[in-house]
């Protein structure tokens, strides 16, 4: 449901003995999503920190520019979109890596078989919540280092990257 996110928060910081730890491996476009639904949800998670509880949230399975079509199939868009709640600055993002199960360097996670099988690490920068102080200094060297290598982001205008967005995952 539209407040799937908020009821799920709402029900843990309310329960008497919380654990200390919950994942979270689905989201939704954050674009889609209502800003109170997400500040609601903000709102809990700095509960639930404060109570000594840590949420984790995959970074998703279909990278950046990667989106559902009307048919539930994944096409590739011109633009940057955000997932939620891996955006939220109150979780811990993480991104999928590959490589030492095959004997192999590490790297992001990518693999795209045919057909309907397309999966890489989610990442990204939101478009509603701001980077904290702490990342800004991070986010300037990654595009620093971007940029000046043949795999510059994407730019498409209207569904630019936010740079000044929160950046995500925060480990792999």
């Amino acid at each position: 449901t539209d407040n799937s996110f908020s009821d799920w928060i709402v029900t843990v910081a309310n329960s008497p003995n919380p654990d200390k730890v919950y994942t979270i491996g689905y989201s939704q476009y954050e674009a889609f999503a209502a800003l109170s639904e997400m500040q609601s949800f903000n709102i809990q998670a700095m509960i639930l920190g404060v109570m000594g509880t840590t949420i984790v949230v995959a970074s998703g399975i279909t990278g950046v520019n990667l989106v559902y079509n009307d048919e539930m199939t994944i096409t590739l868009d011109c633009g940057y979109f955000a997932q939620f709640p891996a955006s939220s600055p109150y979780v811990t993002v993480v991104g999928g890596t590959m490589g030492p199960e095959s004997n192999k360097p590490e790297v992001t996670a990518t693999s795209c078989s045919q057909p309907y099988s397309f999966v890489t690490s989610g990442g990204g920068f939101s478009n509603v919540f701001p980077s904290s102080n702490f990342q800004k200094s991070f986010i300037q060297t990654y595009f620093q280092n971007v940029l000046g290598t043949n795999h510059q982001p994407y730019r498409s205008g209207t569904n630019d990257y936010n740079s000044a967005g929160r950046g995500y995952p925060d480990l792999a």
